[in-house]
């Protein structure tokens, strides 16, 4: 009982008001809350429509729900439509009761499908109608009548996974650890309406196996949910308390882009048999295919080759009936270890995942090009309410490299090297705003800082429903520049490039005492340390001459998490290139926007191969299962001729 109580005082301790956890859950109370985020949140267990067949005559039995969110465009609220068809057989259902050890089976057939919307105002995202099955664009005709900008996601999943693990019991939290294999295929169609009689088709189909090891804890207990008129948030059981793992795992992705004007009949039978291959494709066993050499990729190429004969007969036009945008392979490796904990009134989670990918791709000439493009993504995300958990807070930074390669998987002798950092806030905190400043301050060039019109950003106020992203890389031309440069001085500009590190201020008080204590202040032996290996590592990947681009992009990627290059790693690379050129080293992309605030662009530099960032970008999302971020954005709305490949 001890155990219990300290589990309970752990849980009360969060709640920002004095009261039991009866008065907290009584639906009364709960009621106007629930008004007020039902629309906002993603609903823990969705509504069944037991009503679907008669009312659009699909014949699938399903499950819906819904969510609103800050867009990425600004003053733009996203409106998000889920249909789950229920085909799932969920793991250990078989065979849980006969086997005492747990043992996993899970052979997933159904799929999630995603309407996702833009709209200017909440109250129209919130009270739209629902995309419904009969919606999806199989068809040109059904393309057609989705409205510009909208997105849909239709994922096709058919996994196989076994394994067997021993568990503990403990008086209070009960410990489940298990070993596990998994082999799976997955093939994602993405359908964006554009412009025009203009849609865009992004298939993704991936096998990977993997293995790996995972962690839960669970509290005995139960928690009710409430229904409010036709909404449901349904009875949770076995709440899980904490959650922790990793794994490792490589596997292949097919990567068809293409976009289609359906004003003519060729366009549109070429779209046609496209999707309707790919909806026979999501009935055939999965487990087969990926046990044969390359039959996933085989049974892929035949169905697009309508697309791809339109595409060559007017890849000189000036209009196209049918464009590629990207057609290739990438092979990869992943590693993965993610953390989560929830309780009573809060949920956090953090995820850390590091892809070694080899894209292979034709160009527009039939002309092969490779790189290596290995990336490092950490996803944080915080939740914080009352019995209804809304999202607070979510940042994803990635970390990458970009190396062209040759037919025998030899690299450039340089490489370029960058980030990516996307944040969402529901309620952005003045602590909150304050770390974000000290990031931009940590990375932005002092002049090119000071040169932003930030539109009030800088002052701290609240921020509701807040959007930022910033794309930074540092050329493979500044790499070749810096060649020659020696350690000593790598490690003295080191040195007092930290000292004189720029903290945010929040007032003149704090403001003077932070001036006083940077001057005062002594680099710890732990720091200095840093600064040692830092300068070491950097020395090599200017000057080895027996690296080639991976060598050095390697070596730069194991500096990721070092204390000091974490925070100032780019912002010193920068100031090591001559100021008056740093638009030819470096590029920047930077937006953010809040309900209450202007929109800030900045745009620093060109960004070489900007067509294969863009689509690596989003292969490393879907590789880190981020498939909502993969909606249309104003860049495939405005999409540009000179930008493809």
């Amino acid at each position: 009982m001890r155990h219990l109580h300290l589990v309970l005082i752990l849980f009360i301790s969060t709640l920002s008001v004095q009261a039991g956890i009866k008065d907290i859950l009584n639906p009364e109370k709960l009621a106007g809350k629930v008004r007020e985020e039902i629309a906002e949140m993603d609903i823990s267990a969705s509504v069944k429509l037991v009503d679907l067949d008669l009312a659009e005559g699909i014949g699938i039995s399903s499950k819906y729900k819904y969510e609103v969110e800050p867009s990425y465009q600004a003053k733009h609220y996203t409106r998000i439509d889920r249909w789950k068809l229920n085909t799932d057989i969920k793991a250990g259902d078989i065979i849980k009761d006969i086997v005492e050890l747990p043992v996993y089976l899970n052979i997933a057939k159904g799929a999630e499908v995603n309407f996702v919307r833009q709209f200017p105002s909440k109250k129209e995202a919130m009270l739209k109608k629902p995309y419904f099955l009969s919606s999806l664009p199989v068809n040109a005709d059904k393309a057609l009548k989705l409205h510009v900008g909208d997105f849909v996601s239709i994922p096709t999943t058919m996994s196989v996974a076994v394994g067997a693990g021993i568990g503990n019991a403990y008086e209070i939290l009960k410990t489940n650890v298990g070993a596990y294999v998994v082999f799976s295929g997955q093939f994602l169609v993405h359908v964006y309406r554009m412009k025009d009689s203009k849609v865009r088709v992004r298939l993704i189909a991936q096998r990977n196996s993997s293995y790996g090891a995972n962690s839960s804890a669970k509290l005995s207990f139960d928690i009710f949910g409430i229904s409010v008129v036709d909404r449901q948030i349904k009875r949770w059981v076995d709440l899980d308390v904490a959650k922790f793992g990793g794994s490792h795992g490589s596997g292949h992705q097919l990567i068809i882009d293409y976009i289609f004007d359906l004003k003519t009949e060729e366009a549109k039978h070429a779209y046609n048999s496209i999707l309707g291959s790919t909806f026979k494709f999501k009935d055939v066993d999965m487990f087969k295919e990926y046990i044969k050499e390359r039959g996933l990729e085989d049974r892929l190429i035949s169905v697009y080759e309508d697309a791809e004969v339109l595409f060559k007969e007017d890849v000189n036009k000036k209009a196209k009936r049918v464009d590629r945008i990207f057609k290739g392979f990438n092979d990869f490796k992943k590693e993965s270890s993610h953390f989560k904990l929830g309780l009573l009134v809060t949920s956090y989670s953090k995820n850390k995942t590091f892809i070694e990918n080899k894209i292979s791709y034709d160009d527009k000439h039939g002309q092969r090009k490779r790189f290596y493009y290995p990336t490092q993504t950490d996803y944080k995300k915080n939740e914080f309410d009352i019995f209804i958990l809304k999202a607070k807070e979510r940042v994803v930074k990635t970390t990458f490299g970009l190396v062209p390669l040759d037919d025998e998987d030899y690299g450039d002798s340089y490489t370029d090297f960058g980030f990516t950092y996307d944040r969402k806030d529901k309620v952005f905190r003045i602590d909150e705003q304050r770390k974000y400043i000290q990031m931009l301050n940590d990375t932005l060039p002092d002049e090119l800082y000071d040169s932003i019109d930030w539109k009030g950003w800088d002052e701290y106020r609240s921020r509701p429903n807040t959007v930022a992203s910033m794309q930074v890389i540092f050329k493979k031309e500044a790499l070749a520049f810096l060649k020659g440069m020696q350690e000593k001085d790598i490690r003295k500009k080191l040195y007092t490039f930290y000292k004189e590190r720029k903290l945010v201020d929040i007032s003149l008080v704090d403001g003077f005492f932070k001036r006083l204590w940077r001057k005062l202040r002594l680099i710890n032996g732990e720091e200095r340390s840093d600064i040692k290996y830092i300068s070491q590592k950097l020395y090599a990947v200017f000057n080895s001459n027996e690296f080639d681009g991976k060598d050095r992009i390697k070596t730069l990627m194991d500096l990721r998490d070092r204390y000091i290059f974490k925070r100032m790693g780019f912002k010193f690379l920068m100031s090591l290139v001559p100021a008056n050129e740093l638009d030819k080293y470096v590029y920047i992309n930077l937006r953010m926007h809040s309900k209450k605030d202007e929109e800030v662009k900045f745009v620093f530099g060109t960004q070489g191969y900007s067509e294969v960032y863009h689509e690596l970008m989003y292969v490393n999302s879907v590789l880190n299962d981020r498939s909502i971020d993969l909606r249309l954005t104003e860049r495939e709305l405005k999409f540009k001729e000179e930008g493809q490949l």
